[in-house]
């Protein structure tokens, strides 16, 4: 399936892979059309972009269609868009960043450009503040939170959490600066390492400002991430192989991966809870995804992807998804696995021998998964150690310092134990939050691929994965394993009734598709699998998309 041009929902279109787009539920409506900012501006900055109304269209403007009761009719009306912030951080000492086009219309975003195409971005810090040391921890020292600016360094990275030969480490929150640093901002490395939460400006940064490696985890991710470049990876955040990452909120403006991974790139078996931000200009597009993302929603403005010749087999890349390439699934593939359950749960000291017994709001079933939810944080309730039941600071200590040097083994067991009926959960909720698109909210304008001889593949979003939330493999659940599952109807989840929404409320204006050489398909939206676009109480809107073969 691949859409391109002027296609309009009020209500539900469902399109099914295959030779083309197929129509089910409703015909094609349009109610009245909210507001820009009703609709669109509510992510970090609600006021960073904006759309004014002109009298005739031109290279920066797109085209609604309203309704006029006169007529009965629906005219179009042209809208400029517009960057209305522009300026981030604050304080004595000014860093330039701007977009420059060369003479085949390629874009790159430097520091300081000699011919910018405007809008210019201007970051602002304060040089009065003296610049920390790179760091690496190799303890835990999630107690004090690191603080303070990391500007200018040569090194690997400003921040290391873990060592190539140590054990996992725990870093606290971070509330930090990070600019115009040769390698990573932040560099999480060692298998089950903690980060907390991460707030503060990535500016300027190389090899990824993020980097969480291998079986690792990091809270919530909050700042500007402006201006980061990376060769091989994504170049703002990368969350490698086996990683979880909580939300990530933020202004992604100008962010370079050379090879379309992306400013926020996402990897195979990792997991992100959800997205939300600006993501503006990014070059090698926004977000690139081959795990699992929870929710995505925000307004992609004019990111891009371009080929490149590989270096390792001297072919020209394809390219897919100007915002946003989908190889994973966006939403979630097994409603099931992120239900709470609760487990008793026996942990042996296998040295001594020692045993205690924990109650543990959990959504891990395996030992491994048991263990990376202790290592990492989760809620443990031990009863059996305080009337409260709750484990005091220094007894949680002392347990995460056993489970990371490995000297603690987990022991599953499926017995029920009474759950609050507060968080029972009920075929309704459950088919609910199935009908709940991932993508929601979102606005996509000039998105755009482009390539050589070879494919060039949906302009705003390319999806070869999943989009939507389902529940798989309930015929083969055990009756025990159900047991964990309180009132739910199993029989009438598998009936397949329900459909669940890929994309709600999303408009996509002017994005598009193009191969010099090759096949251009999708200007808006390419996709080899199911997906269901609809309109919530809000507006889907698809105009002035297109593709471009052989120029």
């Amino acid at each position: 399936m691949y859409l391109n041009n002027d296609a309009k929902s009020g209500q539900q279109v469902r399109f099914l892979k295959g030779g083309g787009a197929k129509l089910i539920a409703a015909a094609m409506m349009i109610g009245a059309l909210p507001s820009f900012t009703e609709a669109h501006a509510q992510a970090l900055d609600n006021n960073i972009i904006g759309l004014t109304r002109v009298e005739n269209a031109g290279d920066n403007t797109i085209t609604k269609f309203e309704y006029n009761e006169e007529t009965a009719l629906f005219d179009p009306a042209f809208y400029e868009f517009n960057i209305q912030k522009t300026e981030y951080g604050s304080g004595d000492t000014t860093l330039n960043f701007g977009w420059e086009a060369d003479e085949n219309g390629n874009f790159t975003f430097t520091q300081n450009p000699t011919n910018p195409v405007e809008p210019q971005i201007i970051y602002k810090y304060d040089s009065t503040a003296p610049s920390k040391e790179a760091m690496t921890v190799t303890t835990d020292i999630s107690d004090t939170p690191v603080e303070g600016n990391f500007i200018g360094l040569d090194a690997a990275a400003a921040i290391q959490n873990g060592s190539e030969t140590g054990k996992s480490s725990f870093i606290g929150n971070i509330n930090a600066n990070f600019i115009n640093n040769s390698g990573h901002a932040i560099y999480n490395m060692r298998s089950s390492s903690y980060i907390g939460n991460i707030t503060g400006d990535f500016v300027g940064n190389k090899e990824s400002s993020i980097y969480s490696s291998y079986i690792a985890k990091i809270g919530n991710i909050r700042g500007n991430f402006i201006g980061n470049s990376s060769g091989s990876y994504a170049s703002a955040i990368y969350n490698a192989y086996e990683n979880s990452i909580g939300n990530i909120t933020g202004n992604f403006i100008g962010n370079t991966s050379t090879k379309n991974n992306g400013a926020i790139g996402n990897n195979s078996k990792s997991k992100i809870d959800s997205i939300s931000g600006n993501f503006i200009g990014n070059i090698g597009g926004a977000i690139s995804n081959f795990g699992t993302i929870a929710s995505i929603s925000g307004n992609f403005i004019n990111n891009y992807k371009k080929s490149y010749i590989d270096s390792y087999n001297g072919a020209e890349s394809a390219v897919e998804g100007g915002a946003i390439s989908n190889g994973g699934v966006i939403g979630t593939a097994n409603l099931l696995n992120t239900l709470p359950q609760y487990r008793k749960i026996t942990m042996t000291n296998t040295t001594n021998g020692e045993s205690i017994t924990v109650y543990a709001f959990s959504t891990g079933s395996s030992e491994e998964e048991i263990n990376a939810y202790f290592a990492s944080g989760g809620k443990v309730i031990r009863m059996e150690m305080s009337e409260s039941g709750e484990m005091s600071d220094e007894e949680w200590t002392a347990m995460k310092e056993q489970i990371a040097s490995g000297a603690m083994e987990g022991v599953v067991t499926t017995e029920p134990i009474d759950i609050p009926a507060e968080n029972l959960i009920t075929t309704d909720s459950l088919l609910s939050e199935m009908s709940k698109a991932p993508i929601h909210d979102s606005l996509f304008i000039g998105n755009h691929v482009k390539s050589d001889t070879t494919e060039a593949l949906g302009g705003a979003i390319y999806n070869n994965g999943q989009i939507g939330n389902s529940i798989s493999g309930q015929d083969n659940i055990s009756e025990e394993t159900k047991e964990m599952y309180v009132d739910i109807d199993f029989d009438k989840i598998s009936t397949g009734d329900i459909v669940p929404a890929s994309i709600t409320n999303s408009s996509f204006y002017n994005n598009y598709a193009e191969s010099e050489t090759g096949e251009a398909k999708g200007g808006a939206i390419y996709s080899t699998t199911d997906l269901t676009i609809a309109a919530d109480n809000g507006e889907s809107v698809f105009s002035g998309n297109k593709v471009i073969n052989n120029g």
